[in-house]
């Protein structure tokens, strides 16, 4: 029977295997030579790792820091992730190594948006003029 993980969010379990993969992977990145993979330039950093209900899947969100196109390191980054499930599996205490995807993590850039547009004069002054309203009431 499969639990339905509609308003639900991820397991326990699916939390420590996720933590344990991002570990994993930070690791190997700092140990081996990226320059197989075409990344010799670059500096990457695994921010999460979400893990399908199975455990058979985990998407792997990284942040490019240095040179490079970030489109590029994805697709070399997934054209190679048996480069990474290998030794992923060799670690790893589970009956399936999970299926690896790797995804730019873009809720950096987000963030700093959402930041830029709160700073804009015409909606600081929004916010203040709303904030002096709740406070007169």
């Amino acid at each position: 029977m499969v639990k339905n993980q509609g308003a639900k969010g991820p397991s326990q379990r699916q939390l420590k295997v996720a933590e344990e993969i991002r570990h994993i992977l930070a690791e190997l990145l700092l140990r081996e030579e990226l320059f197989t993979l075409g990344l010799e330039k670059t500096f990457l950093m695994i921010t999460r790792v979400n893990v399908s209900p199975d455990l058979s899947y985990a998407k792997v969100f990284f942040r490019s820091i240095g040179q490079g196109d970030a489109g590029e390191i994805e697709k070399a980054l997934n054209t190679h992730k048996g480069f990474f499930r290998k030794p992923l599996g060799q670690k790893m205490r589970l009956r399936v190594t999970p299926d690896l995807a790797f995804k730019i993590d873009e809720s950096f850039d987000e963030a700093q948006r959402i930041e830029e547009l709160l700073n804009r004069p015409d909606v600081r002054r929004d916010v203040l003029a709303a904030s002096e309203e709740e406070t007169e009431e």
